[in-house]
């Protein structure tokens, strides 16, 4: 009763047409106060399962990593030595998801309609008659009946129309836009932007350190490479000396 006094105002609700407006007024309120919570839930939900994504495509990844019939991916084995890429890469996932979360939720929100358009569509286009008595006991079991009516009407033209939203511009993106937006964004990185992502000094330093080390060893090599050769040529020619050796 006080959303119907609410909606009513300061006239007496003594018309048909105040009824519906009455109603058109209650519906929408009552609509986006049992739907909108809804709505965020959906979202929330699915910026979840979409960012788990990423954990499933991790763990497959180390399970192909541990098999021992095929071997190793030399792919899987690439992306362990640049952590800040993969980092990066995985973060241009997160925020596009975000992104294309926020965008499809803003149009699922239009789908809340204001009173006026409900009005509309309830007295236009249902054509049923309005008229009654001037008792208001009377009109408030019209307004109610109105506001119930209204109200299953439009939630199930939101659900429907939510859930076809989600798949166009929530699922949809993720299959056709997604590899486009993400492959864009590391096209564009700049050269030291790319040399911080794959650690370009820090794979330099390393790899002199080995250069180094590798010298070193072909050094010792070498020396006994030399020394073998010496060896051998005393040993054929008889030298006691490489006999004692």
């Amino acid at each position: 009763m006080d959303d119907i006094a609410t909606a009513t105002g300061p006239q007496k609700l003594n018309n048909a047409i105040n009824s519906v407006w009455a109603a058109s007024d209650i519906v929408q309120r009552q609509i986006s106060r049992a739907l909108n919570p809804l709505l965020d839930q959906l979202f929330k939900r699915a910026v979840y399962i979409s960012k788990r994504l990423v954990e499933v495509v991790d763990t497959m990844m180390e399970a192909e990593r541990k098999s021992r019939r095929k071997g190793p991916s030399a792919s899987s084995e690439e992306l362990e030595q640049y952590p800040f890429f993969t980092h990066a890469v995985k973060d241009l996932f997160y925020k596009f998801v975000d992104r294309t979360a926020e965008v499809c939720k803003a149009k699922c929100r239009d789908e809340f309609l204001s009173t006026r358009i409900i009005y509309w569509e309830r007295t236009a286009l249902d054509g049923k008659d309005l008229k009654v008595d001037q008792n208001n006991a009377d009109m408030k079991k019209v307004v109610t009946s109105l506001a119930e009516d209204l109200f299953v009407k439009i939630r199930d033209r939101i659900a429907r129309n939510v859930a076809l939203k989600t798949y166009n511009f929530f699922l949809v993106p993720m299959q056709t836009e997604l590899w486009t937006e993400i492959q864009g964004s590391i096209t564009c990185l700049s050269d030291s932007d790319l040399k911080e992502l794959f650690e370009v000094d820090a794979t330099v330093k390393k790899l002199e350190a080995d250069e180094n080390d590798m010298k070193l060893i072909l050094g010792k090599f070498a020396k006994q490479e030399s020394l073998l050769k010496q060896y051998a040529s005393d040993f054929s020619n008889g030298d006691p000396k490489s006999l004692e050796l």
